[in-house]
């Protein structure tokens, strides 16, 4: 019951007004026209910048991949961040001398150690699809499921790996 007061309060006019005190400084979630005016001058309207947005947030699509993109980022930037910093910084010193001196060769094995240090492991068909998805969602107690989640983890892993090892080459 406490918990459902809190909640209510968080979530009112009066609770998302605190949000405007410069200690908190955060962002109401009720749009501005219910906050009764009184947001500081000048204050952000979370809601015009997100019409202005290039990018929609799919709340819905987000909710569907969250698992998937967690073990994901872990798998190929986590635990491979030494690789991917190697990476990239070869990649930035190579276009530092490419634009002192124009190569098209250079320029055609930059492009490929791009692609290969900054294209996810997993492509946009993989992820759209359902049974894919299903087993980031199920239960890691089921053994079955651990064992393929954590076989695709291990794939990521080598994958970004060997990725980042070819673009540094590369670079």
């Amino acid at each position: 019951a406490e918990a459902r007061k809190f909640i209510a309060y968080t979530v009112s006019q009066e609770g998302q007004q605190l949000l405007y005190d410069p200690k908190i400084s955060r962002l109401p979630i009720l749009p501005p026209e219910q906050m009764g005016g009184k947001a500081p001058q000048g204050y952000p309207n979370a809601f015009e910048i997100a019409k202005r947005a290039k990018v929609q947030f799919n709340s819905d699509l987000s909710e569907t991949r969250y698992n998937v993109v967690s073990s994901l980022f872990d798998q190929a930037i986590t635990f491979r961040l030494k690789e991917l910093q190697a990476a990239t910084k070869a990649i930035h010193e190579a276009e530092a001398a490419l634009a002192k001196k124009p190569n098209p060769k250079a320029a055609a094995l930059l492009k490929d150690a791009r692609a290969a240090a900054f294209t996810p492991v997993v492509d946009a068909a993989k992820v759209a699809d359902k049974e894919f998805l299903a087993v980031f969602a199920a239960s890691k107690k089921d053994a079955a499921v651990n064992k393929r989640v954590t076989a695709l983890e291990d794939h990521w892993n080598s994958s970004a790996r060997a990725n980042y090892e070819r673009a540094r080459t590369l670079a």
